[in-house]
Protein backbone atom coordinates (compact mmCIF):
# COMPACT_ATOMS: atom_id res chain seq x y z
CA UNK A 1 0.00 0.00 0.00
CA UNK A 2 1.38 3.40 -0.99
CA UNK A 3 0.34 6.93 -0.12
CA UNK A 4 -0.46 9.82 -2.37
CA UNK A 5 1.24 13.16 -2.28
CA UNK A 6 -1.60 14.29 -0.02
CA UNK A 7 -0.86 11.48 2.42
CA UNK A 8 -3.92 9.42 1.54
CA UNK A 9 -3.46 5.71 1.07
CA UNK A 10 -3.46 4.46 -2.57
CA UNK A 11 -4.37 1.00 -3.80
CA UNK A 12 -2.07 -0.55 -6.42
CA UNK A 13 -3.31 -0.09 -9.98
CA UNK A 14 -3.99 -3.62 -11.31
CA UNK A 15 -3.38 -2.56 -14.90
CA UNK A 16 0.02 -1.09 -13.95
CA UNK A 17 0.98 -4.30 -12.19
CA UNK A 18 -0.01 -6.35 -15.23
CA UNK A 19 2.00 -4.10 -17.54
CA UNK A 20 5.03 -4.37 -15.27
CA UNK A 21 4.72 -8.14 -15.11
CA UNK A 22 4.33 -8.28 -18.87
CA UNK A 23 7.47 -6.20 -19.37
CA UNK A 24 9.38 -8.38 -16.91
CA UNK A 25 8.36 -11.58 -18.68
CA UNK A 26 8.91 -10.18 -22.15
CA UNK A 27 12.42 -8.91 -21.53
CA UNK A 28 14.16 -12.34 -21.43
CA UNK A 29 12.17 -13.54 -24.44
CA UNK A 30 13.07 -10.44 -26.40
CA UNK A 31 16.72 -10.91 -25.56
CA UNK A 32 16.60 -14.55 -26.63
CA UNK A 33 14.92 -13.61 -29.89
CA UNK A 34 17.47 -10.90 -30.54
CA UNK A 35 20.33 -13.29 -29.85
CA UNK A 36 18.82 -15.84 -32.22
CA UNK A 37 18.55 -13.25 -34.97
CA UNK A 38 22.16 -12.18 -34.43
CA UNK A 39 23.32 -15.81 -34.52
CA UNK A 40 21.49 -16.42 -37.80
CA UNK A 41 22.99 -13.27 -39.28
CA UNK A 42 26.47 -14.32 -38.19
CA UNK A 43 26.00 -17.78 -39.67
CA UNK A 44 24.83 -16.28 -42.95
CA UNK A 45 27.86 -14.00 -43.08
CA UNK A 46 30.17 -16.94 -42.47
CA UNK A 47 28.48 -18.93 -45.20
CA UNK A 48 28.86 -16.06 -47.64
CA UNK A 49 32.45 -15.43 -46.71
CA UNK A 50 33.68 -19.01 -46.80
CA UNK A 51 31.40 -20.50 -49.42
CA UNK A 52 29.96 -23.07 -47.06
CA UNK A 53 27.13 -23.97 -49.38
CA UNK A 54 25.12 -27.17 -49.12
CA UNK A 55 27.16 -30.24 -49.92
CA UNK A 56 30.51 -28.77 -48.89
CA UNK A 57 32.75 -30.73 -46.60
CA UNK A 58 36.00 -28.75 -46.74
CA UNK A 59 36.88 -27.08 -43.45
CA UNK A 60 40.36 -25.93 -44.48
CA UNK A 61 41.36 -22.96 -46.55
CA UNK A 62 41.53 -24.11 -50.18
CA UNK A 63 45.01 -24.59 -51.61
CA UNK A 64 44.34 -26.54 -54.80
CA UNK A 65 41.75 -26.28 -57.57
CA UNK A 66 41.31 -29.66 -59.29
CA UNK A 67 39.59 -29.77 -62.68
CA UNK A 68 38.27 -32.68 -64.67
CA UNK A 69 39.30 -32.72 -68.34
CA UNK A 70 36.50 -34.19 -70.44
CA UNK A 71 33.25 -32.32 -69.84
CA UNK A 72 34.97 -29.47 -68.00
CA UNK A 73 38.16 -28.27 -69.72
CA UNK A 74 37.11 -29.96 -72.95
CA UNK A 75 33.54 -29.58 -74.12
CA UNK A 76 32.61 -33.24 -74.72
CA UNK A 77 32.22 -35.55 -71.74
CA UNK A 78 31.52 -38.96 -73.36
CA UNK A 79 34.38 -38.99 -75.84
CA UNK A 80 34.02 -42.69 -76.58
CA UNK A 81 30.51 -42.41 -78.01
CA UNK A 82 31.05 -38.99 -79.56
CA UNK A 83 34.52 -39.43 -81.05
CA UNK A 84 36.18 -42.81 -80.69
CA UNK A 85 33.45 -45.17 -81.91
CA UNK A 86 32.63 -43.32 -85.14
CA UNK A 87 36.31 -42.52 -85.74
CA UNK A 88 37.32 -46.19 -85.48
CA UNK A 89 34.39 -47.48 -87.53
CA UNK A 90 34.99 -44.92 -90.28
CA UNK A 91 38.55 -46.25 -90.54
CA UNK A 92 37.52 -49.86 -90.93
CA UNK A 93 37.14 -51.18 -87.40
CA UNK A 94 34.60 -53.99 -87.27
CA UNK A 95 34.05 -53.69 -83.53
CA UNK A 96 30.76 -52.57 -82.10
CA UNK A 97 30.27 -49.75 -79.59
CA UNK A 98 30.52 -52.00 -76.52
CA UNK A 99 33.77 -53.61 -77.70
CA UNK A 100 35.32 -50.23 -78.50
CA UNK A 101 34.38 -48.92 -75.06
CA UNK A 102 35.83 -51.99 -73.37
CA UNK A 103 39.16 -51.52 -75.14
CA UNK A 104 39.18 -47.84 -74.27
CA UNK A 105 38.53 -48.59 -70.59
CA UNK A 106 41.44 -51.04 -70.56
CA UNK A 107 43.68 -48.43 -72.14
CA UNK A 108 42.51 -45.76 -69.71
CA UNK A 109 43.86 -47.80 -66.80
CA UNK A 110 47.17 -48.47 -68.51
CA UNK A 111 46.58 -52.02 -69.75
CA UNK A 112 47.10 -50.87 -73.35
CA UNK A 113 49.05 -47.88 -74.65
CA UNK A 114 47.66 -45.79 -77.50
CA UNK A 115 49.46 -47.80 -80.18
CA UNK A 116 48.20 -51.10 -78.81
CA UNK A 117 44.68 -49.69 -78.55
CA UNK A 118 44.61 -48.67 -82.20
CA UNK A 119 45.86 -52.07 -83.28
CA UNK A 120 43.24 -53.83 -81.15
CA UNK A 121 40.65 -51.62 -82.83
CA UNK A 122 41.93 -52.78 -86.22
CA UNK A 123 43.38 -49.40 -87.21
CA UNK A 124 46.59 -49.25 -89.22
CA UNK A 125 49.22 -46.56 -88.70
CA UNK A 126 48.60 -45.76 -85.03
CA UNK A 127 50.63 -42.54 -85.09
CA UNK A 128 48.54 -41.06 -87.89
CA UNK A 129 45.37 -42.24 -86.17
CA UNK A 130 46.33 -40.56 -82.90
CA UNK A 131 47.19 -37.30 -84.65
CA UNK A 132 43.87 -37.22 -86.51
CA UNK A 133 41.89 -38.29 -83.45
CA UNK A 134 43.35 -35.59 -81.21
CA UNK A 135 42.25 -32.91 -83.66
CA UNK A 136 38.61 -33.77 -82.94
CA UNK A 137 38.75 -32.40 -79.40
CA UNK A 138 37.66 -28.85 -78.64
CA UNK A 139 38.17 -26.82 -75.50
CA UNK A 140 35.03 -25.82 -73.65
CA UNK A 141 33.97 -22.20 -74.23
CA UNK A 142 35.70 -19.96 -71.73
CA UNK A 143 38.20 -22.58 -70.57
CA UNK A 144 41.36 -20.73 -71.61
CA UNK A 145 40.14 -17.43 -70.19
CA UNK A 146 39.29 -19.12 -66.89
CA UNK A 147 42.67 -20.86 -66.67
CA UNK A 148 44.46 -17.60 -67.42
CA UNK A 149 42.43 -15.80 -64.74
CA UNK A 150 43.13 -18.54 -62.19
CA UNK A 151 46.84 -18.26 -62.92
CA UNK A 152 46.78 -14.52 -62.36
CA UNK A 153 45.04 -15.14 -59.05
CA UNK A 154 47.89 -17.50 -58.12
CA UNK A 155 45.52 -20.42 -57.67
CA UNK A 156 47.35 -23.71 -57.86
CA UNK A 157 45.73 -25.90 -60.53
CA UNK A 158 45.63 -29.65 -61.12
CA UNK A 159 43.82 -31.87 -63.61
CA UNK A 160 42.42 -35.24 -62.59
CA UNK A 161 41.22 -37.11 -65.67
CA UNK A 162 40.11 -40.53 -66.88
CA UNK A 163 41.95 -40.90 -70.19
CA UNK A 164 44.60 -42.69 -72.19
CA UNK A 165 47.92 -41.29 -71.02
CA UNK A 166 49.39 -40.68 -74.50
CA UNK A 167 46.26 -38.89 -75.71
CA UNK A 168 46.07 -36.67 -72.66
CA UNK A 169 49.68 -35.59 -73.11
CA UNK A 170 49.11 -34.86 -76.80
CA UNK A 171 45.96 -32.85 -76.03
CA UNK A 172 47.55 -30.60 -73.44
CA UNK A 173 50.56 -29.97 -75.67
CA UNK A 174 48.31 -29.16 -78.63
CA UNK A 175 46.26 -26.65 -76.65
CA UNK A 176 49.07 -25.16 -74.56
CA UNK A 177 47.65 -26.41 -71.27
CA UNK A 178 50.83 -27.79 -69.72
CA UNK A 179 52.02 -24.30 -68.81
CA UNK A 180 48.65 -23.33 -67.35
CA UNK A 181 47.96 -26.34 -65.11
CA UNK A 182 50.64 -27.32 -62.62
CA UNK A 183 49.90 -30.99 -62.19
CA UNK A 184 48.25 -33.70 -64.30
CA UNK A 185 47.18 -37.06 -62.91
CA UNK A 186 45.74 -39.28 -65.65
CA UNK A 187 44.09 -42.65 -65.10
CA UNK A 188 46.10 -44.34 -67.85
CA UNK A 189 49.33 -43.31 -66.11
CA UNK A 190 48.36 -44.36 -62.57
CA UNK A 191 46.23 -47.45 -63.31
CA UNK A 192 43.05 -46.21 -61.64
CA UNK A 193 39.95 -44.37 -62.82
CA UNK A 194 37.64 -42.00 -61.01
CA UNK A 195 35.65 -42.61 -58.86
CA UNK A 196 38.15 -45.13 -57.42
CA UNK A 197 39.98 -43.93 -54.32
CA UNK A 198 43.40 -44.79 -55.74
CA UNK A 199 43.43 -42.02 -58.35
CA UNK A 200 42.47 -39.39 -55.76
CA UNK A 201 45.22 -40.70 -53.51
CA UNK A 202 47.70 -40.52 -56.42
CA UNK A 203 46.97 -36.82 -56.81
CA UNK A 204 47.17 -36.22 -53.07
CA UNK A 205 50.62 -37.81 -52.97
CA UNK A 206 51.77 -35.89 -56.04
CA UNK A 207 50.59 -32.46 -54.86
CA UNK A 208 51.19 -32.80 -51.12
CA UNK A 209 47.87 -31.09 -50.34
CA UNK A 210 45.38 -32.80 -48.03
CA UNK A 211 41.91 -33.59 -49.35
CA UNK A 212 40.30 -31.00 -47.10
CA UNK A 213 42.16 -28.22 -48.93
CA UNK A 214 40.98 -29.22 -52.43
CA UNK A 215 38.21 -27.73 -54.53
CA UNK A 216 37.24 -30.38 -57.10
CA UNK A 217 35.25 -29.61 -60.25
CA UNK A 218 33.72 -32.47 -62.25
CA UNK A 219 30.70 -33.21 -64.42
CA UNK A 220 29.99 -36.73 -63.13
CA UNK A 221 27.99 -37.22 -59.95
CA UNK A 222 29.78 -40.45 -58.98
CA UNK A 223 33.16 -38.70 -59.09
CA UNK A 224 31.88 -35.79 -57.03
CA UNK A 225 30.35 -38.13 -54.45
CA UNK A 226 33.60 -40.07 -54.14
CA UNK A 227 35.57 -36.88 -53.60
CA UNK A 228 33.08 -35.57 -51.04
CA UNK A 229 33.47 -38.75 -48.98
CA UNK A 230 37.18 -37.93 -48.72
CA UNK A 231 36.41 -34.49 -47.32
CA UNK A 232 36.96 -32.63 -50.60
CA UNK A 233 34.93 -29.51 -51.39
CA UNK A 234 33.08 -30.29 -54.62
CA UNK A 235 31.63 -28.15 -57.41
CA UNK A 236 29.44 -29.67 -60.10
CA UNK A 237 29.91 -28.52 -63.67
CA UNK A 238 27.20 -28.68 -66.31
CA UNK A 239 23.60 -29.90 -66.25
CA UNK A 240 24.00 -33.55 -65.30
CA UNK A 241 24.96 -33.25 -61.63
CA UNK A 242 22.90 -32.53 -58.53
CA UNK A 243 25.68 -31.46 -56.15
CA UNK A 244 25.49 -27.93 -54.76
CA UNK A 245 27.06 -25.61 -55.71
CA UNK A 246 26.98 -26.17 -59.44
CA UNK A 247 28.28 -24.02 -62.30
CA UNK A 248 26.78 -24.20 -65.75
CA UNK A 249 29.78 -22.53 -67.39
CA UNK A 250 33.13 -20.93 -66.64
CA UNK A 251 31.61 -17.54 -65.84
CA UNK A 252 29.66 -19.10 -62.98
CA UNK A 253 32.64 -21.23 -61.98
CA UNK A 254 34.79 -18.11 -61.67
CA UNK A 255 32.30 -16.58 -59.24
CA UNK A 256 32.19 -19.74 -57.13
CA UNK A 257 35.97 -20.09 -57.09
CA UNK A 258 36.29 -16.44 -56.03
CA UNK A 259 34.03 -17.16 -53.04
CA UNK A 260 35.68 -20.44 -52.09
CA UNK A 261 39.23 -19.06 -52.31
CA UNK A 262 38.16 -15.79 -50.64
CA UNK A 263 39.37 -13.66 -53.54
CA UNK A 264 38.73 -9.97 -53.95
CA UNK A 265 35.92 -9.57 -56.49
CA UNK A 266 35.80 -5.80 -56.63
Amino acid sequence: MTTSSTGCPQRPDPSSALRAASRSAATPLSRLAARAVLALKALKLLEQRHGRLAGHHGAMKPELLVLDAMGVIFEVSDTVSTYLVPFAQERGSGLDRAAVRDLYLRSSVGELDAEQLWRELGIRDPDAASEAYIRLFRLAPGALDFLGWAGRQRIRLACLSNDVGDWSLALRERHGLSSMIDLWVISGDVGSRKPDLAIFEALREACGVSFGAWVFVDDHQANLDAAARLGVTTVGFGPDVTVTPRAKDFDELGLLVSQLFDLETG
